[in-house]
This record gives structure tokens, C-alpha cells and sequence, in this order.
């Protein structure tokens, strides 16, 4: 793989760059602390879960089967409740 083959942006049929997430690894994660590597990551909820970046936030509500992206700072932990499986921030 090249150094910089990560960062730029596949292309379509009129060369125009897809905005897309590279396809890295991913693990399931129930009830624990995770902390991203990197600074995107991809989680879908296996049940219904929250995930929080602090004891005093209410944390964000995933139904069961949804999928969101989210930005994050890496080695910043995020608190699990539920079962997901994250993708790149690893």
C-alpha cells in the first residue's frame, strides 16, 4: 500500500471524488470503555445502546441495526452501553 493511498478519495465514473470512509478493521464492543485510535469511526448497533464521551452526558441513543459515523479525538474514551461493533478507530 502507498503512504498516502488512504487519503485520497476513490473516484466515479466522471472522475468526481466519492466521499467515503476506508473499509478498516472493526471489533464488537459490549458494555466497556473504547478508545478510537483515529479520528473517524463507524458504529453499528448490534442491540440497542448508547455510547458517551462522559459520566455526565446522557450519551448518544442507537436503536438496534442503526449505523452512524462519527468524528472523534483519538485516545479520547467513549463509554459502551449496549452491544455495537465499531469500525476505524482502530
Amino acid at each position: 500500500m502507498k503512504k498516502n493511498e488512504l487519503t485520497r478519495l476513490p473516484k466515479d465514473v466522471t472522475l468526481q471524488a466519492i466521499q467515503v470512509a476506508m473499509l478498516k478493521s472493526s471489533e464488537d464492543v459490549t458494555d466497556a470503555t473504547y478508545t478510537p485510535k483515529g479520528n473517524l469511526i463507524r458504529i453499528c448497533a448490534i442491540e440497542d445502546s448508547r455510547i458517551k464521551i462522559s459520566d455526565t452526558d446522557a450519551g448518544v441513543f442507537l436503536p438496534k441495526n442503526t449505523i452512524e459515523y462519527f468524528g472523534v479525538i483519538p485516545g479520547v474514551a467513549i463509554t459502551i452501553t449496549g452491544s455495537v461493533n465499531i469500525m476505524g478507530g482502530v
